[in-house]
């Protein structure tokens, strides 16, 4: 760290004090896994911790799931290995409609323009970072685990079978604990549910009318995971 980035790593973790201190990326950070609420955010953080679990190791620091751009850029001041996760839009803000929040359902609005928000961001700093598309992630979390270990001192094993169904099962035993209603569950649940595809699909025909009348979205995404 050089003094000339002092004030605005400051600056930077001032304007990230609302989000969980272990959630946003500092000097013990080890790795910086960003992206948009929707895009296997919580299936990479707990196939880490599910490998790791395994191995008997001590998880690696990530700063994680701030979904904000911010704390990509005090990655980016902080020197640290950054992972930016994407989805394709017509499938991620669907998803986020539905995940919501307390109040329920998301404006389509809000979901767009934080999804365009986030991205502008990544897509002015592409050579900073290394992306990991949802197709990877959710297909090949091998290549992901490759990508990690280049900037670990101490490498995650490959995952194995039981890894992935140790992974899908805690979100929902985390849901559970927190005394979520079956309701919640299938909204919020970061795994793959068949009442909540049902859900999307529904949902699909209006997010891609309102894509196509503001594209950013779309843009940013062809703009990113075209750049090599």
């Amino acid at each position: 760290m050089t003094d000339r980035n002092l004030p605005r790593i400051k600056n930077l973790t001032a304007q990230l004090a609302s989000m969980p201190k272990e959630h946003v990326c500092s000097d013990q950070t080890d790795l910086v896994i960003e992206g948009y609420p929707r895009s296997a955010n919580t299936f990479v953080w707990d196939m880490i911790k599910v490998i790791s679990d395994r191995m008997g190791r001590q998880m690696p620091t990530i700063a994680h799931h701030t979904h904000h751009f911010r704390n990509v850029a005090l990655g980016i001041e902080l020197d640290k290995p950054i992972f930016i996760l994407i989805r394709d839009p017509y499938d991620a803000i669907p998803s986020r409609i539905i995940y919501g929040g307390r109040d329920g359902d998301l404006p389509i609005e809000i979901a767009t323009r934080t999804y365009v928000t986030f991205y502008e961001y990544c897509a002015k700093v592409r050579d900073s970072f290394e992306l990991l598309p949802f197709p990877m992630v959710t297909g090949d979390f091998a290549a992901v685990v490759q990508k990690l270990n280049a900037h670990l001192a101490e490498p995650l094993d490959m995952p194995i079978e039981d890894d992935f169904r140790a992974a899908q099962e805690l979100p929902r035993k985390r849901a559970a604990d927190r005394g979520k209603t079956d309701q919640e569950i299938v909204r919020q649940l970061a795994v793959p549910l068949e009442e909540r595809t049902v859900m999307k699909a529904q949902l699909k025909e209006t997010v891609r009318q309102y894509l196509d009348e503001h594209p950013r979205a779309v843009e940013l995404y062809k703009e990113i995971t075209a750049a090599p």
